[in-house]
């Protein structure tokens, strides 16, 4: 009975010992990599994109290149993939620069950013008051209006539509409308930093100040008749764009100095907003050249 108490006790010794030699045995794992909190270790973690104090990763080629060109824009970081270098002939302004991991960038943003090996941390933008249209002199000067558009990448897309067409400004409501978020700045390719920005309490009073200083206000509106290429109109335009789906609002509609359509093949419906704006855009800029 002895023998066997003693053998059991010495099995037990021997699989302890074989244990602790195994775990030595073993790589340690560096002290830094095992603290969570630790941000420049932890690559796991999806980031928002947003940083401290309200700051904001922009990421992707052409949006980070102009926010570095815009003199009104702070900037803060700059964050290049290591693979990457050649991406730093953008940085005239000489922000300071970190070449890192592809997965440093990826663990500060939104699980589908397409960043390009390249993200700026920034400061967002001021907007313009309302005051700003009244400064506007340009006689074929054209303004957006986006009456409560909510996606992201919808304004970001319209934002684009408008540089891309010399749209003056862009004028949005306080309300309903999303941040300025690293995803809209990348849909907007660039355009955040290139089109003025004017905040409002009210769309209704907007428009009634557009009107004031000589601008046609027209929505577009899927169940008018007057179609857009037929419309006989010049000057300073102003185009207000309604919602996903819902459109213009009522007292929307009956500000404007008439509504607008963009007919398309019935077996389709309609068009996404950004779409509509990007040939509404054309289609006024060709009127402003005739």
């Amino acid at each position: 009975m002895k023998n066997k108490l003693n053998k059991n006790k010495r099995d037990s010794i021997s699989a302890k010992t074989k244990e602790d030699r195994f775990a030595k045995n073993q790589p340690s794992k560096p002290k830094s990599i095992l603290k969570s909190g630790n941000p420049e270790t932890n690559f796991n973690k999806i980031g928002s994109g947003m940083g401290s104090n309200g700051q904001v990763w922009l990421y992707g080629i052409h949006t980070v290149k102009a926010a570095l060109s815009n003199p009104n824009r702070k900037k803060y970081r700059l964050l290049i993939n290591e693979t990457s270098t050649h991406l730093l002939s953008i940085n005239k302004q000489q922000i300071p620069t970190e070449f890192v991991p592809r997965h440093k960038i990826d663990s500060i943003l939104p699980s589908d950013s397409v960043h390009q090996g390249i993200a700026l941390l920034v400061a967002p933008l001021k907007y313009k008051t309302l005051d700003y249209i009244y400064k506007i002199t340009d006689e074929n000067a054209l303004i957006v209006i986006l009456d409560q558009i909510s996606d992201p990448r919808n304004i970001g897309a319209i934002l684009r539509s408008a540089s891309a067409f010399n749209v003056t400004c862009a004028i949005i409501p306080n309300k309903y409308t999303p941040e300025m978020t690293p995803t809209l700045a990348k849909s907007a390719s660039g355009a955040l930093d290139q089109i003025p920005i004017v905040n409002t309490n009210n769309i209704s009073r907007a428009i009634d100040a557009l009107k004031r200083t000589e601008f046609w206000v027209m929505g577009l509106d899927s169940g008018s008749k007057q179609v857009l290429s037929e419309t006989n109109i010049s000057g300073k335009i102003a185009l207000v764009l309604g919602a996903e789906g819902s459109g213009l609002r009522r007292l929307t509609k009956e500000k404007c100095d008439f509504l607008i359509n963009i007919p398309v093949n019935p077996r389709i419906g309609s068009l996404n907003v950004s779409a509509s704006a990007a040939i509404a855009f054309y289609a006024i800029s060709n009127i402003h050249k005739t």
